[in-house]
């Protein structure tokens, strides 16, 4: 942003392009990969034993089990959870579509944010236990 900002300073026009197809990025490529990843970040749950629980798990009871607990119940409540899950399950296909990406992908979600919620769970404990966090192989201890 700042370099096309510079560009029209200088002069320079600029155009929007959508390059669904023409530009691509691999975050991280395996499950292994993400996971060291991860682990700097688990510092940020103030070396806590019980905050990566509840920064791990509240999504997943707000977007998966309460839900679920409203399915079982039935009625009015279970047409509200349906609605709920059919919605965010058409905001992934939409994003899915919109990026050229796979379809399954609109309907994997709730193991994306299971897995998600395993990486932060292990980042935070791994730095709980560590008092520390390793980053890039050097391992940073609990500063104070």
């Amino acid at each position: 942003m700042a370099l096309g900002a510079w560009r029209k300073q200088c002069g320079a026009r600029t155009r929007f392009y959508a390059g669904r197809e023409a530009v691509s990025l691999v975050f991280q490529d395996s499950l292994a990969a993400i996971l060291r990843s991860s682990d700097k970040g688990g510092g940020m749950f103030g070396w806590s034993l019980w905050t990566p629980f509840a920064a791990a798990l509240g999504p997943i009871a707000v977007e998966l089990a309460l839900p679920a607990a409203a399915l079982a119940r039935g009625g009015l409540t279970a047409a509200v959870a349906l609605a709920a899950l059919a919605g965010i399950t058409a905001t992934h296909a939409l994003l899915s579509w919109h990026f050229a990406g796979p379809a399954r992908g609109a309907f994997l979600w709730p193991i994306s944010h299971a897995l998600n919620a395993w990486a932060i769970l292990r980042s935070g404990l791994r730095a709980w236990r560590a008092q520390g966090i390793v980053w890039r192989g050097t391992f940073y201890p609990r500063a104070g």
